[in-house]
């Protein structure tokens, strides 16, 4: 009786666990289907929406009162479109369209209908979804905006034909934008050079595949020392250098801890090369103004 009365109740406390799990999840779908999006409203969608209501009134006021009815449905679906995700306007459209559907063929065989009725009808799945597919796309394309305005983007986007690295232009507009910053924020930067010697003769002997291949790799392999935020950048055919902006703690020894935790990387090259290293804007704002730091074995020599 004991192990019974002990069953049932296990019995009754996992399906009340089940069902707080299911309420749950039932509440949480429920929410995403109906929470509005007002952020999405107030800033992207105010004048699509004042839009379809300046339509939608034009039209309910020159159609015939046989056609009122159904025209105030697609006006609503069309006005809870930009509140919803795609698959919950999908959903919504899709139920009106099945309810709409059977009181209309319910309605045939007492009441003839036109066409327009039916054209009506086809249009009701798709209603909602037009505006929450066209907010989705304004949010899209303005984040991009957005993003195309960050100075890392921006410089990212001038890159090297040879390599598809960011080119030493693209390093110059950082460089740049870090000078701006730095008069309020003082944050340093650390400027990192690789100089390849005698690269024409090798790109003779090996071709010039090879150095690209170990070129890319140098960055993969130094990528993964890094930040987020810091950048890589070439110009091995003009002056064969590769460089690295990095942006440390500043309460560090960051021009010592970045050397060594870039040293054994360029240690695995195959070919000649030195490593120079600068503090940005102490040393210098431009490449061709930089007074580098020549690294040796790891350490800075000052």
């Amino acid at each position: 009786m004991k192990t019974e009365s002990k069953n049932i109740k296990n019995n009754i406390k996992q399906t009340k666990k089940t069902s707080r799990i299911l309420k749950k999840k039932i509440q949480k779908i429920w929410t995403r289907i109906i929470q509005p999006d007002y952020r999405a409203f107030f800033e992207f969608m105010m004048w699509p929406i004042l839009a379809v209501l300046a339509i939608g009134i034009t039209t309910y006021s020159i159609l015939l009162p046989a056609y009122k009815g159904e025209w105030i449905i697609l006006f609503a679906l069309l006005m809870m479109g930009p509140f919803l995700s795609i698959p919950s306007a999908a959903i919504i459209g899709s139920l009106t369209f099945i309810s709409y559907g059977i009181w209309l063929f319910y309605t045939q065989m007492s009441v003839g209908l036109s066409a327009s009725h039916f054209i009506l009808l086809a249009m009701m799945p798709f209603a909602p979804i037009f505006l929450s597919a066209t907010r989705l796309k304004i949010i899209d394309i303005l984040h991009l905006a957005t993003l195309l305005k960050l100075p890392q983007v921006r410089a990212a986007m001038s890159i090297s034909d040879w390599s598809l690295l960011p080119s030493s232009r693209a390093l110059e507009m950082r460089l740049k934008q870090h000078i701006e910053e730095y008069q309020t924020r003082k944050v340093p930067a650390v400027l990192v050079r690789f100089e390849f010697y005698n690269l024409d003769k090798t790109s003779i002997l090996l071709g010039e595949n090879v150095i690209l291949h170990e070129v890319k790799s140098l960055a993969d392999n130094l990528r993964k020392k890094l930040r987020s935020g810091d950048m890589i950048a070439e110009d091995i055919q003009d002056h064969s250098h590769l460089y690295v902006l990095a942006f440390p703690n500043p309460k560090s020894d960051y021009m010592h801890a970045i050397a060594k935790r870039l040293y054994p990387v360029a240690e695995q090259l195959e070919f000649r090369h030195s490593m120079d290293i600068a503090e940005v804007p102490t040393d210098g704002e431009m490449l061709f103004n930089i007074n580098w730091h020549p690294i040796k074995d790891g350490e800075v020599i000052v």
